[in-house]
């Protein structure tokens, strides 16, 4: 997956609208309810959308709760992040070789990742637009878990000991995150409401633990898995992401306190990616015997679901990864249109 921009780079300020097609999904038009989703849709409408002129594709990468929309189109020469509303992208960073993006708030910051040479630096367009926020000092990488609501970043990074480290930080001052009897600790993800998972070392043992909204120590959690890899916690601090059983990933959710492992769909790698406020989760899963992936869903009233059972598309698209979901069940991800990388977005028509 995705992993030195000098001091003077540029802001693109020009918005592009993006060509963009609507599909009927197997319920007929329709649109999403106002209420949080709680459940798949029976059915669901999808839209289309292509990157600009001269890119090589585009992709949605994440939806805030409220459904504002942030994602990456590429050239031969790296990607640029981007924010969706209302039908018009505005490009939020300049071009570099190798973007990851974390979050985006409905207000349309974004929290991601940058490539500066061989190491990993984190990024926000919170504020002055977009600007590195790394950790004065030197390290070998450091990495952006995401901002919560209250403002407040939660950073990683391995120092030049290879020990892991993890902060909050709000206005420059950094305050460390711990774990009790642990030697160091780390933060991978957080959540807008201030959730945080991180991974801390337990004399060799290294366990994942979770860090309350304003609580700099974190508790283990997970204990009843092997090899657990967190990619999403939301606002209940329900988790999400892959265990990884021999030569297989396969995807899972904990809500409640209770773990769900799911089956995928026969492939190798399947993982869970984002979870809304109503704990529906979606992902990935490859389909056995091929490298295509298509978008999988979980509640815990439907359970595992193949999501390209619920639309209708035309010939050409392939509906693929699902990167996120926001409260009221609009589902956002990559497809392919005509050997091109688009992205889609799915809203219910019959939640």
């Amino acid at each position: 997956m995705n992993t030195s921009f000098k001091k003077s780079i540029f802001a693109s300020s020009l918005l592009v609208i993006a060509m963009a097609t609507s599909l009927s999904g197997c319920g007929g038009a329709g649109t999403a309810t106002n209420s949080v989703a709680t459940k798949l849709a029976s059915s669901y409408t999808v839209e289309i959308v292509e990157g600009p002129a001269g890119s090589n594709g585009l992709e949605f990468s994440k939806v805030s709760p409220n459904g504002t929309i942030a994602g990456e189109w590429y050239t031969n020469n790296g990607s640029t992040c981007f924010v969706y509303k209302d039908g018009v992208r505005t490009d939020v960073t300049p071009e570099n070789p190798d973007f990851r993006m974390v979050s985006v708030s409905d207000e349309g910051t974004i929290e991601g990742n940058f490539e500066v040479g061989d190491d990993l630096h984190p990024f926000s367009t919170t504020g002055q637009g977009f600007h590195d926020i790394i950790k004065p000092g030197t390290y070998s990488d450091v990495w952006n878990a995401g901002r919560d609501n209250n403002g407040v970043s939660h950073i990683g990074l391995i120092n030049l000991m290879d020990n892991m480290e993890g902060f909050r930080e709000k206005g420059g001052v950094y305050t460390p995150l711990t774990a009790a009897n642990a030697s160091s600790a780390s933060v991978n993800v957080s959540s807008p409401s201030g959730y945080a998972i991180g991974i801390a070392n337990f004399n060799g043992t290294f366990k994942v633990v979770r860090f309350s909204p304003n609580d700099n120590v974190g508790t283990p959690i997970l204990e009843d898995l092997t090899g657990p890899k967190v990619e999403v916690i939301n606002d209940l601090a329900s988790v999400g992401g892959y265990i990884h059983e021999g030569a297989n990933y396969f995807p899972y959710v904990n809500v409640n306190g209770q773990t769900t492992t799911m089956a995928g769909l026969g492939g190798a790698f399947s993982e869970i990616t984002s979870i809304n406020i109503g704990n529906v989760a979606v992902g990935m899963a490859q389909i056995a015997g091929s490298s295509t992936y298509h978008p999988i869903g979980w509640s815990a009233t439907d359970g595992q679901v193949d999501l390209t059972t619920r639309v209708t598309v035309t010939p050409g698209f392939v509906l693929g990864q699902a990167y996120g979901i926001d409260n009221k069940g609009r589902i956002v991800g990559r497809g392919v249109l005509n050997g091109h990388s688009v992205g889609y977005i799915m809203t219910p028509v019959n939640p």
